[in-house]
Parts: structure tokens; sequence; C-alpha cells
């Protein structure tokens, strides 16, 4: 899923419940304007502290949905510019937006303009949403149809599985009647849409920058078209054979939390071994489910939700991404060793509303997938993981459900390029670990990588001011080495009072 918006726990969940419908438009019809060449007009928006911005530029671009049946259908591409303000401009900087199935026009509204103001004193910085993202048209958004499954009981993953296939065939289904060819929207023609972006607005060369699925889109670019790279920044890495994640890396996630609650002072010495209340609260659900009442949606009613070891398998993936979800998780373990299951169950109740947003997201990640040898290793590790089958849920069995292309293992092999690459990685980051910014790396003659100690995938958090200064020198061409970096202190949430027994 995307994860989008790594807020606080219960404010993602109101996000997960939510659906993008606005704007889910078919593909475009006729333009004046010639397929490859873009055109612009002013562009204002407010960003989400309500401030109003009206010194950019939408731009738009016409391209075949299938470049090898030109007279097929086509798709139009949307991207936001901001024009540069140096006075000798470098290269423009293109921003590929995570998920996948974000969007750059999205990001910008958010705490991501700060850094696109300090990329303007470099270049143009152009926000693309990607094909079937955002302001494109089509925008993949998936009808509105829920498979609800009870909370009454115990819902294992086979059943989870069922429901979530029941949703992607919907989805499928309806994208075809539309018209619309899925097996396009794949990171190979996502590389090959910011090729055609480069020549239509003219430009020699451009640089990167790519956050989570924006990396993966980055270096399939890479790999395809260096000559045109004037730099890349790749911020929370996802390689080629990274798409679906392994359990171990979520495991030393956690473990790596636990030392940071053992000396935190807010938790006083009361969460000594996270990691083994973790793995006795797993065991216990596994041993017996627990059932909850919860407040239903009026109040004459109450939910009773029936949560087992699969609900908290999955729960666990909410504390890999954001900081505010991780310095929650001890309190929510502490809750539930002494017999408080209230969150779990609220977001068990989530889950039990089975919903697919984007099409776009599972093509994409359905024709990266991944290769045999990494599918073996995933499994292996699962069956210990406090993450389990949870991690990267529904993938891959939803994918049968799917129309796909299958980029092949040639796409998931390791990428190589003498293009200057800053790799950019948080120690807290549970969904793409440093390791992966080390195993791509290894690949690139001229990278760097800097790490930003206590960061998680949440990337706005890679960049306070000292770390934007050591991308802008980066992207002027200055000679930069690796670094570390020190995000602000996790400040966990306290521990709950536990009354005294008599």
């Amino acid at each position: 899923m995307t994860i989008r918006r790594h807020l606080c726990l219960f404010a993602f969940l109101l996000t997960f419940a939510l659906i993008r419908t606005a704007g889910a438009a078919t593909a475009p019809t006729a333009s004046e304007h010639a397929p490859g060449t873009a055109w612009y007009e002013p562009y204002e928006y407010k960003t989400r502290d309500g401030r109003t911005i009206s010194d950019a530029e939408r731009g738009r671009l016409i391209l075949p949905e299938n470049p090898r049946h030109r007279s097929g259908p086509h798709i139009e591409l949307t991207f936001i510019r901001f024009r540069s303000t140096a006075p000798e401009p470098g290269p423009p900087i293109v921003w590929l937006a995570g998920g996948p199935s974000d969007y750059g026009s999205d990001d910008i509204e958010g705490p991501y303009l700060a850094l696109v103001r300090a990329f303007q004193t470099v270049g143009d910085v152009i926000a693309l949403d990607q094909r079937g993202t955002g302001l494109s048209r089509p925008r993949l958004d998936c009808p509105d149809s829920v498979v609800q499954l009870p909370l009454d009981r115990v819902v294992g993953r086979d059943e989870y599985l069922q429901a979530y296939r029941r949703a992607a065939t919907a989805c499928d289904t309806y994208w075809k009647e539309q018209g619309v060819d899925l097996a396009t929207y794949n990171t190979l023609q996502n590389a090959d849409d910011v090729e055609a972006l480069r020549k239509a607005i003219g430009a020699k060369k451009i640089s990167l920058y790519g956050g989570s699925y924006g990396t993966h889109l980055g270096l399939a670019y890479l790999r395809r078209y260096s000559k045109n790279v004037h730099a890349a920044i790749l911020a929370g890495v996802e390689g080629p054979d990274h798409t679906w994640k392994l359990p171990r890396n979520a495991d030393a996630h956690f473990e790596a939390v636990a030392r940071l609650a053992r000396v935190d002072s807010t938790l006083a010495g009361g969460m000594n071994d996270l990691v083994g209340v973790m793995r006795s609260v797993l065991d216990r659900l596994r041993r017996e489910p627990v059932t909850v009442g919860l407040p239903g949606e009026d109040s004459t009613r109450v939910d009773s939700v029936t949560v087992g070891p699969f609900d908290l398998q999955r729960a666990n993936q909410y504390f890999l991404g954001s900081r505010s979800n991780i310095a929650q998780l001890p309190a929510i373990y502490a809750k539930m060793a002494h017999g408080d299951f209230t969150d779990l169950a609220q977001i068990t109740r989530q889950f039990r509303s089975v919903r697919v947003e984007s099409a776009m997201y599972y093509a994409m990640d359905c024709a990266s997938a991944a290769t045999p040898a990494r599918l073996r290793e995933r499994e292996a590790q699962a069956r210990a993981s406090l993450v389990g089958d949870g991690f990267d849920f529904p993938f891959p069995e939803i994918c049968e459900s799917w129309t796909h292309a299958d980029l092949g293992d040639s796409f998931r092999s390791p990428v190589t390029s003498n293009v200057p690459t800053l790799f950019i990685s948080g120690t807290l980051d549970g969904q793409t670990p440093v390791g992966n910014a080390e195993e791509v790396r290894a690949g690139f003659r001229r990278g760097a990588q800097l790490i930003v100690e206590k960061a998680s995938h949440t990337y706005t958090e890679l960049e306070p001011e000292d770390v934007r200064d050591f991308m802008i020198q980066f992207l002027r061409g200055e000679t930069v080495g690796d670094a570390r970096y020190a995000a602000p202190p996790l400040r966990f949430a306290p521990l709950p009072s536990v009354p005294e027994r008599p």
C-alpha cells in the first residue's frame, strides 16, 4: 500500500480506511497537443498547513499507454514545475514519489515542500504524478467496494487472502472494462515515462530525487538511461529485488527499537525486554484468541472483535514505518501483556473491512516481484518472525488476481552505474533498512552513503536542515563522502499504569 502518510498509529488507520476516489477519470480525450509535447498552465494550490502556493506551473504530457501500440489508448501525465531560483540553474531535478501510487502533486502539499524549496536553489524541480496516479489520467483508483469479514471470530491468513482476491478481481475487471491495459503499469514503463518527460521539457540531463518506491523507479531509470542523469539522490532504498520484504529485517528493526526502549528515561526501566514481550504476546494469541468489546458506529452498539496471531503479525507492520508509530510500540505491548488488547482490536476492525485502493499499486509491485532465491529466503524467515506472513500481505499470492507484466529476473539483477548517487537511510527504517542501500551501492562507482541515526522510513525525517545542506552540496557537484547525522531523539509514549493486584 501504499504506505502513504506516516502519522500517529490511529491517524494512519483512519487514512487506511478511506479510498481516494476524487479525480479517478478514464483515459484522456483527444488533445490538440501532439504526443510527447509538454504544455503548461499556472498552478496554485494550498498546502496542508493552509499556505497558498502560486509560483508553480502544471505541465501535461500525452503519451501512448503502450509505446508498442502508438495508435492505441493514450495517457496524460501531469507534473508540477517549480522554476529554479539559481542565477545559473543546473539540470532539472525530477521528483519520484513513493508508494507505488503516491504522487508528486500530493507530496508538495505537505512537509516535502521545504525540500523542494531547497532544491530550487540548484535547478528546476519537477514533481511527477506517475502514470495511474494523482492528477495524471487515467487515475487507477479502485471502485469503493468492501469485502466485510466477520469481527466476532478469528480470521486467518487464507480467509483474508480470499477476501483480497475478490476485491482485486472486481477492480481488475473494472479497469479492463474501461479499456485500460494494466500490464503497461510497471516500473520499466514508468522509467520510460520519465525519459519521455526529460525530452518533453528539453533537458539534456536531469537529476533524480526518489524516496521509497521512488528509489526503485530511479534505479530502473539509471539502468536504462544513465547517460541522461547528472546526479541521483535515493532515500529509503528499495533495490531491484527488494520489492517484497524480508522478515528478518523487521525483526532486526524491533531489536533496534528494544535497545532504545531499554535505556529510555520515559520508560524508566519498565521495558527491558521489548522483543521478549512481543513474542510472549504472540504466543498467548496462538494459544487462545482474545475477544474485545469496542464501541460501534452509534452509542447503542458494541462490536465484539476477536483477535488472533495473524492479526497481531499484520499489525506489527505499522511499527516499521514512522517514528510516531514506533514511539507507541512499548506502551501498546505493555497493555497487551497485562491483558488489554483494545488497540489491537481497533486495528483489526479496520483490517476486517477489506478493500484495495489503487490498481497502479498492485500492477507495479506484482510486475517487479522477486527472484526465486528471495522468495525462498522470505518464506524460510517468516516461520519464526514477529511479522511472519503479515509482512507484505497480501503479496505475493494476490498477484494471481491482477493483470500485470512480470519484468523478469534481469530487471531484478543489480544495477551498475557511474552516475554520482547519494544513498540515504535511517537506522530505524524497518521497511527499507540500511542494508538495502549498502547492497545497491556496491554497483555504483561514484556512490556515497548518508546514514541518519534514529530516522525511520518517513523520509521527511531524513531531511533536517543539515541533511538538506548535504544534499544541496551533492547536487551542485561538490565532492561528498560517506556521512552520518542524527535525527532528534525518539520519545516513547509513557507506559500505562497497571493497578496492583490485591
